[in-house]
Order: structure tokens, then C-alpha cells, then sequence
């Protein structure tokens, strides 16, 4: 298997309900595949020591990973309903108890219903964070903006990793980066699928067809 520049990893959170959405909501069809393969899809487009998908609500179709470009780990989190931080606790857990944990410098942070974010943007985000740990072995998150906004996915560094286990409710790692001065870095991209997540009938039906 191909092994990151830095030792990157990724952890994909699909374990929500989307019970806007009638529940179910990542495999919904997007351009002729479920919502979360083209997550995964772009995801595999870069060089990464090893994958973790979380989830919870429902279970995913083992096919899905079947084109994968790195150890893919699908696992269940049995506390999916207490919000993102039990799922992004899990999927720390998980990752720190595979072969490759100790090889892990900072770990990609995908949800799985971001179908729209490009696969340059990944790239950007992992070659600006090994930079950013180049220059400051204290550095800690990357984020990426689009006209001032912050989205996702974020770059993680390995010393967040055990706070991350601590954090409750919906909001994730976000609650972090306001205390983290300069060992957050904002990327700016261009974008805008860092920040169309897909929650409601309006915002699937607003995905592009073709």
C-alpha cells in the first residue's frame, strides 16, 4: 500500500441519521452512486497510510470500499446519537489501534455527506499542513475557507488526538480551533463544497445532476 509523504491517515464520520432526509441519507443516489462513494472516491485519490469510516445510523455496503487505494476499516459506533465527537472519538480509537498507528502524523477528517469537495482541495490541505508541521512541530489543525468561511474537511495533527477522545456533543473538533493561535492554519481554496454538506430535501435536490 502507498504510504503518505507525512503519515497521513483519514477518518471518514458516517454514522449520522439524515433524519431530514428520511433517514439513510448516504446512500442516497448522487450521480449514479451513493452519496458517500464520492466522498470515498476523492478521499482514495490521495497517498494515505490508512482509512477509517465511522458509522452508526446505518451500515454501509462493504463494496464500497472495494476500490480502495489504502487499509480501509469500516466500524460501528454504538454512541452515533450523542453527536460528531463520539463518532470522531471512535474513529481515533480505531485508528490508534491499527498496524499503522504509529506511523500516523495527522489524520484527514471527511464527512461522509460532502459529495462536492475536490480532490485538489485534499491535496492542498495535506501538503499545507506537512508544511505547516515542517515549520513548527507544534502545528496542529488545517482549515479550509472559502470566502471567509470555514468548511471541511480539516487536517488533524497526532497531539490532538488526545483531547479528541474527551469532546461531547455535535460540534467535533471545531471547538478547539479557537483556542489553537498559531498552530491553526486557514487555507484558503477554491471551493465551495467545503461547505455544502447535504442535510435537507432542499440541499440534495440543489446537488448538480450531470
Amino acid at each position: 500500500m502507498p504510504q503518505g509523504p507525512f503519515g497521513l491517515a483519514a477518518l471518514v464520520l458516517a454514522a449520522g441519521q439524515g433524519s431530514r432526509l428520511g433517514g439513510g441519507k448516504l446512500t442516497l443516489p448522487f450521480q449514479g452512486k451513493p452519496l458517500i462513494a464520492h466522498t470515498l472516491h476523492v478521499m482514495y485519490q490521495l497517498d494515505l497510510l490508512c482509512a477509517v469510516v465511522v458509522t452508526g445510523c446505518q451500515t454501509l455496503p462493504s463494496h464500497l470500499t472495494q476500490n480502495a487505494t489504502c487499509s480501509t476499516h469500516l466500524v460501528h459506533n454504538a454512541e452515533w446519537k450523542e453527536g460528531q465527537s463520539a463518532s470522531l472519538a471512535c474513529g481515533v480509537k480505531t485508528l490508534l489501534s491499527l498496524p499503522e498507528a504509529n506511523s500516523v502524523q495527522a489524520a484527514l477528517v471527511l464527512l461522509g455527506d460532502m459529495p462536492l469537495v475536490q480532490k485538489d482541495t485534499l491535496r492542498l490541505l495535506a501538503a499545507a499542513h506537512h508544511k505547516a508541521l515542517i515549520r513548527n512541530a507544534r502545528h496542529s489543525a488545517t482549515v479550509p475557507t472559502f470566502n471567509g468561511k470555514h468548511g471541511n474537511p480539516v487536517v488533524l495533527s497526532r497531539s490532538l488526538f488526545p483531547v479528541l477522545l474527551t469532546l461531547s456533543g455535535d460540534a467535533g473538533a471545531r471547538t478547539l480551533f479557537p483556542g489553537l493561535g498559531d498552530a491553526l492554519l486557514l487555507l484558503s481554496v477554491d471551493d465551495d463544497g467545503i461547505l455544502r454538506d447535504v442535510d435537507t430535501p432542499a440541499e440534495y435536490a440543489a446537488l448538480p445532476q450531470v
